[in-house]
């Protein structure tokens, strides 16, 4: 009869934690659902229009500028970067261009780069007529609602 006992007892945990675990995954699909009606393409429209408005700040470009000569540095530590660079400057770019060495590149390309040049360039570029919309997924949204989003 005790073996009984505990075995009626192990059923009756399993059974309150797939309960539990059925609430669990309910509430979290609830909350899928919800977050899904607000979604992904209202959030990237406004952080686009965050940047439209406001522009980035002087902490914002001296991040990307040192992401972008980190980069830069670690492309020279990779012989296939640097002949595809040298071979296109030579088939390309030879006759027009003054040849900039691969180490000189954030140098010349990127550091000169001014916070209001790049805000500017925000403001001209990030446009409703420049935008192209991709959307993958069971449930997608219809045309009208996506227009309403941008304008």
């Amino acid at each position: 009869m005790n073996y009984k006992r505990k075995q009626h007892a192990k059923e009756n945990i399993i059974t309150q934690q797939n309960k539990t675990q059925k609430k669990t995954h309910t509430h979290n699909k609830a909350k899928r659902k919800q977050m899904s009606k607000k979604g992904v393409l209202p959030l990237m429209l406004k952080i686009i229009h965050d940047l439209v408005s406001r522009g980035i700040t002087k902490k914002d470009m001296i991040l990307i500028k040192k992401f972008k000569e980190i980069k830069c540095k670690m492309m020279l530590e990779d012989i296939q970067y640097i002949t595809v660079y040298n071979g296109e400057h030579v088939l390309f770019f030879s006759q027009t261009q003054k040849y900039i060495e691969s180490k000189n590149m954030f140098d010349i390309y990127f550091s000169n780069i001014s916070l209001a040049e790049v805000n500017q360039c925000i403001r001209k570029y990030f446009i409703p007529s420049n935008m192209n919309i991709c959307i993958v997924g069971e449930h997608l949204p219809s045309m009208q609602k996506i227009k309403e989003l941008i304008d």
